[in-house]
């Protein structure tokens, strides 16, 4: 199975504000990041009726091929957990822990600002 995500892919992590509820700071993710994840699993959702695989799939191998804007330093761990996040939230896999991912490969590609985003490939077990 084949699943794209267009444009930049942020880091969860370092897409955090501080905010004050009930006069305790909480820390939340960035209304930014929030919007990209929804865009995100709205493009996976659309893209789930192409394959024949039922899901949420309960054991897999997943390959991310992340095409960079710019030359920037970037982790990869980072943008991968942003990715991974959506998967399940757009309910291609059960859950992004260990039991479920059996195997995870990340990889960049040349940069290239006209076409970037992600290409995830995702092999039922």
């Amino acid at each position: 199975m084949i699943f794209s995500l267009k444009g930049r892919i942020p880091s969860k992590k370092n897409s955090k504000q501080i905010i004050r509820v009930r006069c305790r700071p909480i820390i939340i993710s960035s209304s930014d990041y929030i919007r990209w994840e929804k865009t995100a699993v709205i493009m996976l959702r659309g893209q789930i009726a192409l394959h024949k695989t039922p899901v949420p799939l309960k054991s897999c191998h997943v390959w991310i091929r992340f095409i960079m804007p710019d030359k920037r330093r970037r982790d990869l761990s980072n943008s991968a957990e942003s990715v991974m996040d959506a998967l399940v939230k757009a309910g291609i896999i059960e859950d992004d822990c260990w039991q479920v991912v059996k195997k995870l490969t990340l990889d960049c590609q040349i940069v290239n600002k006209d076409t970037c985003g992600a290409e995830i490939t995702i092999t039922p077990i």
